[in-house]
């Protein structure tokens, strides 16, 4: 079951301008300390993609992986790269914008970090042999500039990878804070999965 972004976007007016404009602030902030930012090591974006069973030998353009905060794109970047390796061995040949377009959805809050980490994935895309038309609508189609908290998001996710900012909740502006938090208890009420749910892959796991 779907979280139904339409009910809780009503029921959260008129909380939801404040919360917009704290959205705003905070992705114009400067300063990567303040904003929490958290950088990972290749090596942990490694062990942590094949703990997880993101790897080339699957038809890792068949899933999807979710990236709630992809920062400057330590683990979009190394996803990119497995995902263009499953590809190219599991791949038929055809469209690779077609074939790869809902494979990947990544958020990040901060404007001018989203444009970097955007330039950097285009830059890498194009290295990689993908043409850069197909690069640019590939970049536009995973990343999405927004409160990962409060933004729709169209499906379900196999994986959902990363490290997420650590930020002192002092420094979360009131409004946002309340916006997040009623929407997390109105899903709650209408039964339905808030931020976290477990890859289907999980899921059976568990019943094993």
């Amino acid at each position: 079951m779907q979280l139904n972004f339409d009910l809780i976007a009503n029921t959260m007016q008129p909380a939801l301008r404040a919360a917009l404009a704290a959205v705003e602030e905070l992705a114009s902030q400067g300063g990567g300390e303040a904003r929490g930012a958290v950088f990972t090591r290749r090596e942990v974006v490694d062990f942590i993609l094949d703990l997880s069973g993101y790897t080339p030998d699957k038809p890792l353009h068949e899933k999807r992986l979710l990236e709630p905060s992809f920062g400057g794109g330590d683990f979009l970047l190394s996803a990119v790269e497995r995902l263009l390796a499953a590809w190219r061995i599991h791949g038929d040949g055809g469209s690779t914008l077609d074939a790869l377009k809902n494979a990947i959805r990544a958020v990040e809050l901060h404007r001018d970090t989203f444009q970097s980490t955007r330039r950097a994935l285009v830059e890498y895309l194009t290295a990689s042999d993908v043409g850069l038309q197909t690069a640019n609508r590939l970049a536009d189609a995973w990343l999405v500039q927004d409160d990962f908290l409060l933004v729709p998001l169209d499906g379900q996710f196999d994986y959902v990878i990363g490290n997420p900012p650590y930020v002192r909740q002092e420094l979360i502006p009131e409004a946002l804070m309340r916006a997040s938090e009623k929407a997390r208890k109105l899903a709650e009420q209408t039964g339905t999965p808030f931020v976290v749910r477990k890859p289907a892959s999980a899921e059976k796991q568990s019943k094993s």
